[in-house]
């Protein structure tokens, strides 16, 4: 019996002749447990499930990723299938079990896309950006259902790639916001919707997961269901309300000013939007969870970006059409988006104003906190004027455009950040009405991460709540935690000093390989240590080199070049892995609108012109920006890589450019000069474009075209100027060291214009603080009349802050009644002396003590007066009391600001050196008293208040 029946299979074959033999070659082929020979031709019978066919026209389809067999070989197969069947009759040996001959066909069907699916899986980051239909994704679910026959234990004979593109697909072209996602699947392959095959159908999609290695799946969310849902981008039922939501936006809110925005403030500006549009459960959750909130910002900022390039003419409709050829789901959007007709409530859209959520900044070169302000759009018919904090006004750039006020970018700085309550802070208009309100929570917490600009003089704030990438971090540690990662102890680059009222925290720069721990050490009770989880990047970075222009201070810490455009770095894997993406750079502050266009090129023909050279072995690309920039480009410019209209896996990019610009002197010298006050420092900046400079601290002064010098006082707080290039204002900041003192409490604000104040030696307490500035690694001595103490050195903070009561026993120790305490500084040869107080011992009856006559002093004379302290001499005058002149000097006190006092000129002062002051020519009118100069009271001077 087995020899005849071997005779017929022969038999058989050789009459199916060459097209058994190309079959056999291509199923040989394949993964060895699918296949067409596997199942005997004896078992194969003419009762067979009727199948669907595929259509036609979309196996012929070149560009479809999810396509069958060629055509070739599906005339093949069906050739095959057919000569079977009619050789059936012969062949009645045995039972024919029903279903076999469908279930092979789909089989081989799904072998095939599955080896389509191998290339096309690699080629991108999201698998529900495919070229694949709806009707495409119904064929091949019923392809899966012929094999299952209603049997889970058959899942193992799907293909992993063919059952992951179902998953993912069904989760893009099925509603399932109403049953939910494993009943309308299961139906979809005919299995019951119970517990069993729900995790049987898990388990094939973690296995299949671990060998999609290349493909990004999130962690966080449910194991299964949210890597299904992030990578089927968003769902079909959510498109028609997406374009509607994306109108809103343009109507109301702008496309260009969402474009702009960073993808957390998308994030968080959505799900407003959403909330106010009163949109359905599916959209709400689309746009919020935590999975896809992302992908629905990074798909929101791309559209509305296009869309604002189409509105100003840069792009034609069918020039986007063809950039999102590749991209089906925001092909999909963008149709409807453009052939959506009017709505009729339109007037109600979203024309609110867009208040954007302000981050806190660590100004490390300043070592104070601040908060950015990115640019806001204001609905109002007066212009706003300012930021308020409490009695604290800071004046915003503000300018009229598309029927909304445009504030610019800016930041608060020197905030009262000590308060334990939240800030809060209003903008306000011209006419003083509040336009919006923030209320701002203070930093605080175990540890807080920022992330250095490409400067390194500012840090952003990143929040951890999701969890921490790896890289370098610049942290502040409170003092009784430690960080700690899988090896141990975090050890820190490099040590930092913490900001104002950050006292409590160490600043450290560290390389962190997440997850983390943070430790409370000597807590009274044991604490669970707070975990930092790892969050993979999804997005690479580009780098950038060139000119850095370490002065300025773009308010959102962009880095600024100059003279020359930088050169673009991106890293990959291969050539292959990023040929086929487009660099587009724009430039955002243009002087018109035909200005502002967009450059497109493909990485490919920039390779070709030796614009972008590729390095195999650094595994890079370089771009040339110098070579696609037009001549004298300045301003704000955004470098992007698209696949299409897309965002590619990299981040997009801003950076100042600005032309050759000299600073004199530079920062490196300015950093090694020791400033004082009767010295204070300057600058002089030459540039070739002759901007208009201007300074709000400084003084101004044009000594040729293209050269100025600002001027500052040495009682600065801010050394700042600001180049405007007509279209583009570019903020610049110094930070020298200048030689100072200040007396002051804890918490109050930053200034060094109080003089040296005159204390009784009673009067050194500990509420009051000494804060000396000076410059790092200097040498320095104190002395407290012709006491001194021992040689030190500023450290790298270049500041002395002790409570002034810890000069008491230092003033005691000298001989003087009056004992002026100053500081001896010593740096480059060169040697400093600043008086920082006197200190009196106990108060003088009159003024008979030790001193020079007053008739012997000249004007600008400083002295010191045991009552009112510190004093210059300001004239010589006669004064008439009754019927007697008596001559006197004309003293203004640093205690009694705005206070003409005349002391008879036989009289005795303490000097203390020379000091310009200028002299009250009117005194201020208010309440007259008299006080008594000598021991008889007719000698009497009044005394204006």
């Amino acid at each position: 019996m087995k020899i005849v029946r071997a005779k017929k299979r022969n038999c058989r074959n050789a009459t199916l002749g060459g097209a058994a033999s190309a079959t056999a070659k291509y199923c040989n082929s394949l993964p060895s447990n699918i296949g067409y020979f596997r199942v005997p031709v004896r078992a194969v019978t003419a009762h067979s499930v009727t199948q669907p066919q595929l259509n036609p026209s979309c196996l012929n389809n070149a560009a479809s990723v999810f396509t069958a067999a060629p055509e070739s070989v599906v005339a093949r197969d069906v050739e095959i299938e057919q000569l079977v069947q009619t050789n059936t009759d012969s062949a009645n040996d045995c039972p024919k079990p029903m279903g076999t001959m469908s279930e092979t066909t789909h089989r081989i069907h799904l072998a095939k896309v599955e080896k389509s699916l191998e290339q096309s899986f690699a080629s991108v980051g999201l698998v529900g950006e495919l070229k694949f239909s709806p009707g495409e994704y119904t064929q091949n679910c019923e392809a899966v259902r012929g094999i299952l026959q209603e049997q889970r234990n058959n899942l193992a004979k799907i293909p992993e790639r063919v059952f992951v593109a179902l998953l993912i697909f069904c989760a893009r072209y099925e509603d399932t916001s109403v049953a939910g996602f494993w009943p309308v699947f299961l139906q979809r392959l005919g299995l019951r919707n119970d517990a069993s095959n729900q995790n049987a159908c898990r388990q094939l999609f973690y296995k299949a997961q671990q060998n999609l290695a290349p493909l990004y799946f999130p962690a966080e969310g449910y194991a299964c269901l949210t890597p299904i849902s992030f990578h089927a981008i968003i769902p079909q039922v959510c498109v028609p309300e997406m374009v509607s939501l994306l109108r809103h936006i343009g109507r109301g809110a702008g496309w260009d000013a969402v474009a702009d925005l960073e993808i957390s403030e998308i994030e968080r500006q959505l799900q407003i939007a959403a909330s106010k549009l009163r949109m359905t459960k599916a959209i709400c959750r689309f746009v919020s969870d935590t999975y896809s909130r992302r992908l629905a910002a990074q798909l929101v900022q791309d559209l509305c970006e296009a869309a604002h390039l189409h509105q100003r003419g840069v792009f034609l409709s069918q020039q986007i059409d063809c950039l999102l050829e590749d991209r089906p789901v925001q092909r999909e959007i963008w149709s409807k988006l453009i052939a959506a007709a009017p709505e009729s409530n339109e007037s109600t859209g979203l024309n609110r104003s867009l208040f954007v959520a302000p981050r806190w900044q660590w100004d490390v070169k300043a070592r104070q906190m601040r908060l950015y302000f990115p640019r806001q759009n204001v609905i109002s018919s007066t212009r706003p004027a300012a930021f308020v904090v409490g009695a604290e006004r800071f004046p915003v750039q503000a300018q009229r455009r598309d029927g909304r006020w445009e504030i610019e970018p800016t930041y608060l700085a020197r905030l009262p950040l000590h308060q334990a309550s939240r800030l809060k802070i209003e903008l306000r208009a011209e006419n003083d009405v509040c336009l919006g309100t923030w209320k701002i929570a203070p930093l605080e917490g175990k540890v807080l991460f920022f992330q250095l600009n490409a400067a390194g003089t500012l840090a952003t704030h990143m929040a951890v709540e999701r969890g921490l990438p790896a890289g370098e971090w610049l942290l502040l540690l409170r003092n009784d935690c430690q960080l700690h990662a899988a090896e141990g102890e975090v050890k820190p680059l490099r040590k930092y000093y913490p900001p104002r009222y950050f006292e409590e925290y160490q600043a450290l720069l560290a390389e962190l390989s997440p997850p983390l721990q943070v430790f409370v050490i000597n807590a009274e009770k044991e604490e669970a240590p707070e975990r930092i989880p790892l969050v993979e990047e999804m997005l690479h970075r580009l780098r950038l080199e060139g000119n850095l222009l370490a002065e300025a201070d773009d308010p959102s810490g962009t880095a600024t070049f100059t003279g020359v455009a930088p050169e673009v770095i991106l890293t990959a894997q291969s050539w292959e892995e990023i040929k086929h993406l487009q660099l587009q750079v724009r430039n955002l502050t243009a002087n018109n609108e035909e200005d502002a266009v967009a450059i497109m090129n493909s990485l490919q023909s920039l390779r070709h012109a030796n614009i972008a050279i590729w390095s195999e072995t650094q595994q890079q690309l370089r771009i040339q920006l110098e070579s696609l920039l037009p001549a004298d480009t300045a301003g704000r410019l955004r470098l992007k890589l698209l696949r299409g209209l897309q965002s590619a896996q990299y981040l997009p990019l801003e950076f100042n450019l600005v032309p050759a610009l000299r600073l004199t002197p530079s920062s490196a010298e300015m950093a090694s000069t020791l400033y004082t006050t009767e010295d204070a420092p300057h600058v002089q900046v030459t540039c070739s474009a002759t901007p208009r400079l201007t300074s709000r601290e400084g003084r101004v002064q044009p000594i040729l075209p293209g050269l100025h010098e600002i001027q500052w006082s040495g009682h600065e707080t801010d050394f700042e100027a600001t180049l405007d290039f007509g279209h583009f204002r570019l903020p610049l900041r110094w930070h020298p060291h200048i030689l100072r003192a200040r007396m002051h409490t804890q918490h109050s604000c930053e200034s060094w214009v109080a003089p040296p104040p005159t204390l009784f030696v009673e009067k050194l307490s500990f509420h009051d603080l000494l804060t000396i500035e000076g410059i790092p690694d200097a040498e320095f001595q104190l002395f407290a009349g012709e006491v001194k103490t021992g040689q030190k050195r500023f450290d790298l903070k270049a500041r002395l802050q002790f409570p002034v009561s810890v000069l008491s026993d230092f003033v005691n120790r000298s001989s003087a009644q009056q004992v002026p305490v100053r500081i001896v500084v010593k740096h480059q040869q060169r040697t400093y002396t600043l008086l920082l107080l006197v200190v009196t011992k106990k108060a003088a009856n009159g003024f008979n003590g030790e001193g020079e006559p007053l008739c012997y002093l000249r004007v600008g004379q400083q002295v010191f007066h045991p009552d009112y302290g510190l004093g210059v001499l300001e004239a010589f005058t006669d004064t008439t009391v009754g019927t007697e002149i008596i001559h006197t000097a004309q003293f203004q006190f640093d205690r009694y600001a705005g206070v003409r006092f005349l002391i008879p000129v036989n009289r005795h002062l303490p000097v203390h050196g020379y000091r310009q002051r200028t002299s009250l020519q009117f005194a201020p009118s208010g309440q007259s008293r008299k006080f008594i100069v000598g021991e008889k009271a007719k000698i009497a001077v009044s005394e204006t208040l």
